[in-house]
């Protein structure tokens, strides 16, 4: 089987029901599912949603799903699931390719109708860095500002089918309908992030001194953080007051 894309396939049925539960799927729901393989969690989705549109990119995988008499409720649709746009509320429910981990959580929390949730099953690191396990990261704060994360279980490497080299972990996000902050000040909390982690190895003062100028220590300050400070030890709520008072 053309294993092109990174798929892993998590085949133990108790950890793919314990997804399902984690996700709050329920009758009234319509379920995105990005990379469904070979179907065992599309048929569990099935049980708990309304609807599951299930989108899978490698064409030999898609035209196997066609022919595996999957519930009615269930559209099994091939191509790229971050091209697509999908007006009616959903939640996102996947065992996802690894390596568009980011590239998801850019494409739907950036989207103009966001998803009401999404769980994902992904590498344990990348997991560890949306919540800010060991510190925050240029990840954290985007996730943290587009929605309430929380990393729920680790899944054994002996769980899939083949057994990817690294760790992985369930993650949940609650996905923020409102932003946070107005567009001038969300703009701001941006530009001051990617600044900072553009160069996290220096203090705040001297990677944020070409955006808040010379006196960048005294606006510090004032927002009560210590210049010499590293940016992964600010939080996201530090990050928005500096954002808002500058």
């Amino acid at each position: 089987m053309p294993r092109r894309y990174g798929q892993h396939f998590l085949r133990d049925e108790a950890i793919l029901r314990r997804i399902v539960d984690a996700s709050g799927v329920g009758p009234e729901d319509f379920v995105l599912e990005i990379g469904p393989g070979e179907g065992l969690l599309t048929r569990i989705l099935a049980e708990k949603a309304k609807k599951v549109l299930a989108v899978e990119i490698d064409r030999h995988l898609f035209e196997n799903l066609q022919k595996a008499d999957l519930p009615a409720n269930v559209e099994v649709r091939q191509g790229n699931a971050l091209e697509i746009s999908i007006e009616e509320p959903f939640k996102i429910v996947s065992n996802l390719p690894y390596e568009i981990t980011t590239a998801t959580l850019q494409k739907f929390l950036l989207s103009s109708h966001k998803p009401a949730t999404i769980t994902l099953l992904i590498q344990k690191e990348v997991a560890e860095r949306i919540v800010g396990k060991n510190g925050a990261s240029r990840l954290t704060l985007f996730c943290g500002y587009h929605a309430l994360p929380k990393l729920l279980f680790t899944v054994p490497r002996g769980a899939f089918s083949p057994p990817p080299k690294v760790e992985s972990a369930v993650i949940h996000l609650e996905v923020r309908q409102n932003s946070l902050l107005d567009p001038v000040s969300e703009e701001q909390f941006f530009r001051l992030t990617n600044a900072a982690f553009a160069e996290k190895r220096k203090t705040l003062a001297n990677s944020l001194k070409s955006i808040l100028g010379v006196d960048v220590a005294e606006k510090l300050k004032k927002a009560n953080l210590d210049p010499k400070s590293r940016p992964e030890e600010i939080s996201l709520e530090q990050w928005i007051f500096l954002a808002q008072s500058v």
